[in-house]
Parts: structure tokens; sequence; C-alpha cells
């Protein structure tokens, strides 16, 4: 066993050094044995020097999953920010997820065409080049929508789609998917548009695993929508080149566990593509419950190509939701969701998974259900129960409603009223489905007066998330960024991933080292004073994880971890003020005061994960703005260096500061004297990269 003992002859054995030495993904990592026990490390020439017990490679975050995977969808990580209706997965979640590398699918389902266009063109404009996708939800009673969206995705060249909740097939499916088939001057298939299908059933994803049935294919040819070479080509490769195993997931979902789906998709998969021979083998990843790096970390293991997260998304700044629907996502527990009756599929039967905390949606819809199914028309409705439904669900009349539903699908889908006139039954469907469709409207506006009706989806992964994040920076909506939220899960991962190969390999580790926590990064502004000849400013040791961090404490306060390594500017000799850090939890940037009157220092916290905006904190003034703004903020003090965990894109926003907010490197060098007295070259700062420690 990896005791606790102190640190020695250069190895870690202490959970805290153990952490760290594990923590460097980029680095193999080696359980060794010496004269004076077991010990971790990851230096090579240390282990060669004692027994190797056991080992693990190193594992980048970027390694994680199927490289076809990130090869064919054109982004960095495995990882995919899936669709939400509505609009939830806005088109500001797609942009920040892909200038981050990863993919993420906007939510066109259930929004107007020419905002779904609006959409697409403002993605198309402000992240050009980047890949994204876009959600094609099937929708058997507004199949004009579905039409809608693949047109204006086959006119944008929108080159990845995300099909959900599909049954079947469709023939708008079929020909987006063939609509991109050519061969290239080699004469290989060339597959331009690019299917992610997200399934629960084996049935279904079998569908997507094989060519296009042949009579649509007849048929789309038959219409001028596809050539014949086109529909030639279809034969021969698959409907997806993704499959999504959706587990229990938000909003449509058949809730089963994860174990029991992915293997059986894969399974399924691999019968046919033993069958079928294609040269691309389809891939295989895994949605539903991805709400925390153990999670994630458990879905690669299961062979997953990629992971899908979607509720814990929707919490973030970039979602569509509102700020008091965001609230009660972020204080959901993982067992505060229930399933209710979906609108797009109401007279069906099916349910999607909804939060049940703070609403009382869930009730009402199945009222609304219970009543459709025991009813033949409205008229047919019970006085007592028509006033109550009245009153406490839909509080107009419901005449009224159903002239909010002529107007409505007068614009969206006519064919939806005149199939109503003549059908009492179907008309009473519409009526219902209104509550059932404005529900998630009043949610995303924050409509305040219907805020016990809020339909939010939301899976179980929600409240893992909740209790990852509990006491951190990212407890808050407002600090949740998407991107971050996918950088810590997939960092969290690899280092999960790492932890269970070393056990599987037999190591028992120290009980902090096997559970991934959050740690907040410490991103520090070095500051000097340009009037002085003596400039302040702050090393942190490149191997010393527990000097780049800040954790909270029980009385909701920010306490630093201790500081082996300082200077003084005026003097150049080491020196050990004892640091002291106060602010609320909810302060994105907290000062540090110091003992010694000569230092001037300020943290400085990215937000955002691409960069665009930062805190600055100095002891003389707490201003909030744009990195350029820095240097007027700050007055006489001049920025010479930042403390980051070694995004470029921070550095990138950063360059704008005249020079002197500059990008810096984990380097295993330390600053020159020349440095240390203050001169305006940005020096060289050492810093942990990381963000994820254990507990």
């Amino acid at each position: 066993m990896v005791t606790p003992t102190d640190r020695a002859a250069g190895l870690a054995r202490e959970p805290e050094a153990i952490y760290r030495e594990l923590n460097l993904l980029d680095r193999p990592c080696f359980v060794v044995r010496d004269e004076l026990g077991v010990g971790v490390t990851t230096d090579a020439g240390l282990a060669r020097r004692a027994q190797v017990l056991a080992a693990v490679p190193s594992l980048p975050p970027a390694s994680l999953g199927d490289p076809a995977f990130r090869a064919a969808q054109g982004v960095g990580h495995a990882y995919h920010g899936g669709a939400m209706a509505n609009g939830i997965a806005s088109a500001d979640m797609v942009i920040a997820l892909a200038r981050a590398g990863f993919l993420g699918s906007f939510g066109a389902a259930g929004v107007l065409t020419d905002k779904v266009d609006t959409a697409i063109r403002r993605i198309t404009t402000e992240a050009p080049g980047v890949p994204f996708a876009v959600n094609l939800i099937h929708s058997p009673n507004e199949l004009a929508m579905e039409r809608a969206v693949v047109e204006l995705c086959l006119r944008h060249q929108v080159r990845c789609v995300e099909a959900s909740a599909f049954l079947d097939l469709t023939p708008q499916v079929v020909h987006y998917r063939a609509a991109g088939l050519s061969r290239d001057a080699e004469g290989r298939i060339t597959v331009a548009n690019r299917i992610i299908a997200k399934v629960s059933r084996a049935e279904v994803a079998e569908r997507f695993l094989r060519p296009a049935p042949e009579a649509m294919l007849r048929s789309l040819v038959e219409s001028g929508a596809i050539s014949a070479e086109q529909a030639e080509l279809a034969r021969q490769v698959p409907m997806a080149d993704d499959i999504t195993a959706e587990a229990d997931s938000g909003g449509h979902t058949d809730r089963r566990p994860l174990v029991v789906l992915l293997p059986e998709l894969i399974a399924v998969r691999d019968r046919i593509q033993r069958e079928l021979g294609y040269a691309r083998p389809v891939r295989v990843g895994a949605a539903g419950g991805i709400g925390t790096p153990a999670a994630a970390a458990a879905a690669f293991a299961l062979g997953a190509a990629y992971v899908v997260t979607g509720s814990i998304n929707q919490a973030c700044v970039e979602s569509d939701q509102s700020p008091g629907a965001k609230e009660l996502l972020a204080s959901a527990g993982v067992a505060d969701c229930v399933m209710a009756p979906s609108a797009d599929m109401f007279e069906m039967g099916v349910d999607v998974q909804v939060l049940q905390r703070g609403t009382m949606f869930p009730g009402r819809a199945r009222r609304l259900y219970e009543a459709y199914r025991t009813h033949d028309s409205l008229e047919s409705l019970g006085d007592t129960e028509r006033a109550e439904l009245e009153k406490r669900v839909f509080q107009r009349p419901l005449e009224d409603v159903w002239e909010d539903c002529v107007r409505f699908f007068a614009e969206r889908d006519p064919e939806q009223i005149e199939r109503a006139r003549d059908n009492p039954k179907r008309r009473m469907a519409l009526v219902f489905r209104w509550y059932l469709g404005l529900s998630s409207g009043w949610s995303i506006r924050g409509v305040p007066e219907r805020a016990a009706d809020y339909q939010i989806w939301c899976g179980p992964a929600m409240g893992a998330f909740n209790q990852w994040v509990a006491g951190t920076h990212l407890a808050a909506p407002a600090h949740r960024g998407v991107a971050e939220v996918a950088t810590h899960i997939m960092h969290g991962a690899a280092f999960a991933a790492r932890a269970g190969q070393l056990r599987l390999a037999g190591v028992r580790l120290p009980a902090p080292v096997r559970h991934v926590t959050l740690r907040v990064p410490l991103t520090g502004l070095i500051l000097g004073n340009a009037k002085r000849a003596g400039t302040s400013y702050l090393e942190v040791p490149a191997r010393s994880a527990s000097l780049g961090y800040l954790i909270p404490d029980r009385t909701n306060a920010l306490t630093m971890l201790r500081w082996s390594t300082r200077y003084s500017a005026n003097t150049g000799r080491q020196a050990s003020p004892e640091t002291a850090i106060s602010g609320p939890q909810s302060v994105p940037s907290v000062p540090m005061k110091l003992r010694s009157p000569s230092w001037r220092t300020a943290l400085l916290r990215c937000i955002t994960m691409a960069g665009q905006k930062y805190s600055f904190h100095a002891l003389t003034n707490s201003t909030t703005a744009s990195a350029d703004s820095a240097e007027r903020m700050l007055g006489t003090t001049t920025v010479h260096s930042v403390v980051h965990d070694e995004r470029p894109s921070i550095a990138d926003a950063s360059s704008s500061s005249r020079g002197k907010l500059s990008r810096c490197w984990r380097s295993s060098s330390t600053p020159s004297a020349e440095q240390r007295v203050g001169t305006t070259t940005p020096m060289r700062v050492l810093s942990s990269p990381s963000c994820i420690s254990s507990t």
C-alpha cells in the first residue's frame, strides 16, 4: 500500500504529493519501492533506480475516446455538448464549445425555421470553419418542421446533424444523408453530411447502422431530391457515422442503465460490421448520466468512442434557460427528476424526463394525459374537471386556448389545424399540448407568474454534477462556462482513468487520491509598480500542485494552500510572509494580503473558457472588465505576467493589452536575476496546469 509518509528520495509518499504526480497526465506514472518504502513518481530516471511495482502511461484528456471521432468531427476532444430543444443549446453554447475544441449541437427542435436560420448564420459567422452540429428531432406530428430543418442544413452546408427521438428512419433524414454522398478522384466514397444518431433501443440503432431503405431512396430519386448516383452510394454506407447510446438522460429517454445499453449497442454495431464490412466502422458514444469525471471515465472504460453531456450544460451561462430555471437546476439532487408527458409525442403516450423539484409541471402534465386517455373530446369533460383545468392549469378558458392553437399552427404547420377541425380527439390533444409546449417556453423566458409550471428537461447527471462542484466556484450558475465544464470533466476523467488503472494493477491508493474533486485553479496576476525601481512578483514552482490552488473552506471563504517559494522584489531573497485570502466564495476574484508592505499582488481568474472576459482585483481597487482595459484599470501598476492553466485561448485573448499581459508557459527554469529586480521583460512563471485534485 502507498503509505502517507514523508516525501523522501524524490518520491511522492503523502496523499497530496501522490496526487500531484498522478495528475501530471502527460507523463507516465510509476509506483516504485525503494529502501524507504513505496512511493510514486513521474521521473523515469528515479523509477529505474528502484523496483517498479506498477505503472500507467501518460493520458492527456485529448487522448480519451476514439481518435477516429476526433478526426472525423474535426475536434480536439471526444466530447459532445448535446442538443437541448427550443434553442436551450444556444448559438452561444455551440460557439463557446467549438472555439475550445469541443463539438456542440444547436437545439433546433421546437424552434421556428427563421430562428434556426438566424442561429446557423450566426454560428458560421462568429466561428467560421469550426465544426458544429444542428439537432434534427423526429416530430411525427410536425413533419413539416423536420423537412424545414433538413432544407436549412443543406442550404447552409451544415455538415453534421444530431438525429434524436427517431423511432424509425424518415425520408427527411435519408435525404440529408444521401445528398452529401459523392466519390473522390480515387473513386472512394466521400460522406460530406455526417449523422450522429442518438438512440436508446437496439432496434432503432440497427436502422441507423444499416444503409438507407431502398424504397425511400427510390422515392427521393423520383422526386429529384437526390441523384441516382447518390442513391447508389447510399446503399453502400450506413445511415449514421456515430451512434449515441442515450441512457438515463433529460428529455426523451427510456432511462436505461448505461452499463447495459452501451455494451448492447456496441455488440449490435460489431455484428453488423462483420456482416457488411464497412470501410469505416460506426462509432458508439455514451450519453445520459454523464455529469462528473467519474461518470465520463466509466463510459470510456465501457468502450465509448465519445461522451455526450446535456443536463449539466443547461445551467451554464451560455444556455438559453432563464436565470430562475438555472438556479433550480443548480439546486437539484440526483433524485429530483421524474417522467412527464411530452409535447411532441403526447398522443403516443411518450414521456420525457424533467425536473420535479421547484415546479408543479410533472403532476399537471400527467393529469392532462389522463384526461386525454379517458375522454373523447373537450366537450366530454365534466364541468368540475373542466373548471379545475381552466383555473389551475391553463389559467384561461379552453376556447381561448384553442384560438391560440389556431394562430400558432397557422404559421408553423397549418395541416395540424385542418386535421383537428373534424376530429374532436385531435382538437383536445392540440389544446392540451398548448400547455405542454408553452411550459418549456415559460421556463426559458423566466415568466414569473408561471414559475410553478416550468417544464425543465433534466436527468440525474445534473444532481451528480451539483454534488461534485459543491463548495467551488462552479457551484453558482453564473460561474459555469460550458467549455470550462467540459475541460474539467475531461481532465478529471483522465485522472480517474489513471487512478483506476493503478487500482486494477493492485495498487491501493490513499483515500484522498481515489475520489476526483474540483479545485479552483489559482490564476495569478504578477503586478509591479512601474514607478519604483523594484518589482514584486510571485513564483509558483512547476512541480508544486498544492501551491497553485484555492479551495473553499467550511466558512464559505476562500483559503489559500501553503506557498513554499517567495521572493522579495527589493532584496531578491526568499521570504515567507504568511498569506490570508478572504472573500465570499461567489466573488470571482479575491485580493491576497501579505504582511510585507513591499508586496503588491492580485489574482485573476478566467471566467469563460474562451478567455473573453477576466476579473481583476488589485489591493487598491476591484473591477471586472475585458483584458484590454487591465492597464488602465490598474493605474500605474504594470502587468508583467500571468499564471494560468495552459489554455492557449486565454493567452490569445490577453494579447490586446499592449503586450503587458503576456503569455506564460509552464517551464522548468527559474526567473532570472534581471527579472527579479523588476524589469519590464515578461518573466517565466511556473505553474501546475491542472484544476483537478483529489480529496
